[in-house]
């Protein structure tokens, strides 16, 4: 699981609040917290950093992973942000 402190549509709290559900269950999970990021990480260098953490993370509790992820460039996708309706 990964968020930014300055998201404006994920709140942090609700990645807090599937962090205990998951412990409750004796689920497996990472969790990323970056303070100066949004929705999505923007930086490159936390981008492939979330990536090489997804790719250890698989390699070692998915079974026949090993070595079958592979991180390519990154794009980031621009959206606006959500308005009131």
């Amino acid at each position: 699981m990964a968020y930014g402190r300055n998201d404006p549509r994920v709140n942090l709290d609700q990645g807090y609040d599937m962090e205990s559900a998951l412990k409750k269950h004796g689920k497996t999970y990472e969790m990323i917290i970056e303070a100066n990021e949004g929705h999505g990480f923007r930086r490159e260098e936390l981008s492939i950093a979330f990536y090489s953490k997804v790719d250890e993370f698989l390699k070692k509790y998915v079974p026949g992973s090993a070595g079958n992820v592979k991180i390519g460039p990154s794009k980031v996708i621009e959206m606006p942000a959500k308005t009131g309706s």
